[in-house]
């Protein structure tokens, strides 16, 4: 009882201790931050996208569509691949 009553005292008093002040906020900029307008932004022309997959049946020639490929390669086996070409980058 005599513990259960000490932990209530200090629980109260809070062992003696002041608290500590609240951290302030910081102080605003006064300088407002402005979103940059589409004649302001620069486009970076050293980066490259991945090129693009299209239908192919000899790795040289491409096609936009599957049924394209099989029509001009006289029925061969077309698939997709990368159309590796200068402007991008092949995987």
């Amino acid at each position: 009882m005599r513990s259960l009553l000490m932990a209530a005292t200090l629980l109260v008093l809070g062992c003696g201790r002041t608290p500590d002040p609240a951290p302030q906020a910081p102080a605003c900029s006064t300088v407002e931050a402005r979103a940059a307008t589409p004649s302001q932004l620069t486009r970076d022309t050293t980066q490259h996208a991945f090129c693009p997959r299209d239908w192919t049946c000899d790795d040289v020639t491409f096609f936009g569509s599957q049924a394209t490929c099989i029509a001009n390669c006289g029925g061969a086996h077309c698939f997709l691949d990368f159309n590796c070409r200068p402007g991008c980058l092949c995987p």
